[in-house]
């Protein structure tokens, strides 16, 4: 879904929109797990497809000294609308 559609649909629900902006966004995974996890969701990649020899570069470069997983993601589209009562 794109962001015309997003925004038609909060329209076409009697929404009215608010702010609609792209925004970065800045994501902190307690762990190398929930950050996979996160991953395996979004993306729809089995457990399986992940190949374990990245996952450990990945770890080498991009797990913190406690264990977290931190990144930004630049251009996140946010869209907040209410209901009119």
């Amino acid at each position: 879904m794109n962001k015309a559609q997003l925004e038609d649909l909060a329209r076409q629900a009697s929404f009215a929109i608010i702010s609609n902006v792209y925004k970065p966004a800045n994501y902190r995974f307690v762990d190398l797990d929930h950050f996979l996890n996160w991953i395996r969701a979004t993306f729809y990649i089995s457990h399986s497809e992940l190949c374990q020899r990245k996952v450990e570069n990945f770890v080498q470069r991009f797990v913190n000294q406690d264990g977290t997983v931190t990144f930004t993601i630049s251009t996140i589209y946010q869209l907040i609308a209410r209901k009119p009562e």
